[in-house]
């Protein structure tokens, strides 16, 4: 049986980590942490096709346009459309990618300045 995390439950051990290491209060952090994610969400929607914003050190965000296609139901064979819509890819940064592989970086030492 695998064992799964929900995104809530990990939402929720980072802000008590955040507030008990750092002694704010878990509804500050949690407020914080809402309004980034609000203002990544609204950037993103906000970027046209090809365009892109990086948050150093954690991943690249880019607009891609998705084309309209004709997709088949496999068990019914039946067509229908699917319209065209934006995507974004995200792309994890070199330095974020090292970190992960516990690849030392000499500038990545202290990102205590973000």
């Amino acid at each position: 049986m695998k064992n799964s995390i929900s995104s809530k439950q990990i939402g929720k051990e980072i802000i008590d980590e955040l507030a008990k290491e750092n002694g704010f209060a878990k509804m500050d952090i949690a407020l914080i942490v809402k309004k980034y994610n609000l203002k990544i969400r609204q950037k993103c929607k906000d970027l046209k096709p090809g365009e892109s914003f990086t948050i150093f050190g954690f991943a690249t965000f880019k607009a891609m346009n998705r084309k309209e296609r004709i997709a088949r139901n496999p068990s019914t064979g039946k067509e229908y459309s699917i319209p065209d819509a934006k995507n974004i890819k995200i792309k994890v940064t070199g330095a974020f990618h090292r970190f992960i592989n516990g690849i030392s970086d000499k500038t990545d030492e202290d990102e205590s300045d973000v």
